[in-house]
């Protein structure tokens, strides 16, 4: 009677553990189904090469805004695109040496290749790529 009741207990054991590595399975599935279909964050930072002279600062702008418009006329983006500049923040982990920053949002890669491809980007990048000395792009998706 006791080596029967030790079989059952550990042939439940084994069902119990059988029945969470298939939800650890499943969680896992849906994850990784999540990873192709998270938002995805294209953050541009741009150092310009005179970032105190007025003219190509507003050049700059001039030619950043018609590029932001269409795409977002051709609804490229997941939500609108927020161009800044540093906040002046005095800490020593944030770095305030670039003079503008663009975060655009994507419903993924896929979507954020075809803005790469989009004539207005690349008039965008031809028309004010004299203006800066480094572009530096963090791409991520979405987690939480």
């Amino acid at each position: 009677m006791i080596l029967r009741r030790s079989f059952l207990t550990k042939l439940g054991q084994a069902f119990t553990l059988l029945g969470l590595g298939a939800v650890a399975s499943k969680t896992y599935a849906a994850s990784e189904e999540d990873k192709t279909s998270s938002e995805f964050y294209h953050v541009v930072y741009f150092w310009m090469k005179n970032p105190d002279n007025a003219a190509e600062q507003e050049s700059f702008l001039k030619s950043i805004r018609p590029f932001l418009a269409a795409c977002e006329k051709d609804k490229l983006f997941t939500r609108k695109p927020y161009l800044g500049k540093p906040a002046g923040t005095p800490r020593d982990v944030v770095d305030n040496s670039y003079t503008y920053n663009l975060v655009c949002t994507f419903k993924s890669a896929t979507e954020q290749n075809v803005y790469q491809e989009h004539a207005a980007h690349k008039k965008f990048v031809a028309d004010s790529s004299t203006l800066w000395t480094k572009v530096q792009v963090y791409d991520s998706i979405t987690l939480v």
